[in-house]
């Protein structure tokens, strides 16, 4: 994991980045991979579970937007999901 030293300059934008990465890979890692079963879960509870479901979902669209390799295709994905929110 290497810090792009380049772009940013002090010790705030290096711990600026290491949170993203972090948040990002617990985003790509943990909570995408047990959607399925959450969903499941949340959808037994009736609307307020489907609420809560869709505040996940956009959410985690949130983080790929500020964080994820595509922020282009994950801001248009978070505008969507935002929208049915």
């Amino acid at each position: 994991m290497g810090f792009p030293a380049s772009i940013y300059g002090n010790a705030g934008g290096y711990i600026n980045w290491l949170v993203g990465k972090g948040v990002s890979w617990m985003n790509d890692k943990v909570v995408k991979s047990i959607m399925p079963i959450i969903n499941a879960l949340l959808q037994s509870l009736g609307p307020a579970g489907s609420m809560v479901a869709k505040g996940i979902r956009v959410g985690s669209s949130a983080v790929d937007a500020l964080f994820g390799p595509n922020k282009q295709q994950s801001k248009q994905q978070f505008r969507q999901d935002f929208k049915s929110f």
